[in-house]
């Protein structure tokens, strides 16, 4: 055990420089627990204690089978989008054509750019041209989700092997294990 403060200013600088040990810092966290309120020690003990309790909560949540709850995949957030997109071009469609029904069949095959009428096929033209690049946007679009994705499983994975690095607290009795 720890006998003087000394002892816990050098265990408080080998746990602050990441050189403890597991077992050293289960020592210190045993001679903290008797420091109180007015202790100059109280703000590192409850440090400590949350460091503690966040590894035990997380060992705990590591051996509880997981909920059945789902998270949306990205890829599916994007195509919600652009179902989104799509159905708003469709209800504009659909009311500009609602809308010359009440015109006459002349004033309907007209169509303005800067107020003076052009031919279809210039308008079809357009037309095209603009769909091409919405169609080359979602392609873009796509793309650089696949590569986030990809980004994100390999951090998941780094994340994953770093976590089985670090010693955990057992539920029973605050023991520590590891290397």
């Amino acid at each position: 055990m720890i006998d003087s403060s000394h002892d816990i200013e050098q265990l408080l600088e080998r746990y602050y420089d990441g050189i403890s040990t597991p077992d050293e810092e289960f020592v210190l966290y045993l001679a903290l627990l008797k420091e109180g309120p007015g202790s100059p020690y109280y703000a590192d003990r409850l440090l400590l204690e949350a460091t503690l309790q966040r590894a035990a909560s997380e060992t705990k949540g590591a051996e509880e089978p997981l909920l059945p709850h789902r998270t949306i995949p990205r890829w599916r957030m994007w195509v919600r989008k652009y179902a989104a997109v799509a159905a708003v071009l469709l209800v504009g469609g659909v009311g500009v054509t609602f809308f010359q029904w009440g015109r006459s069949s002349r004033q309907a095959e007209l169509s303005l750019r800067n107020g003076q009428p052009i031919p279809q096929e210039q308008v079809n033209e357009y037309t095209l041209a603009a769909l091409t690049k919405l169609g080359d946007c979602v392609e873009l679009c796509s793309e650089q989700n696949e590569q986030i994705d990809q980004l994100f499983g390999r951090l998941q994975d780094s994340y994953q092997s770093s976590m089985e690095k670090i010693p955990f607290v057992s539920e029973g009795g605050w023991t520590l294990t590891g290397n």
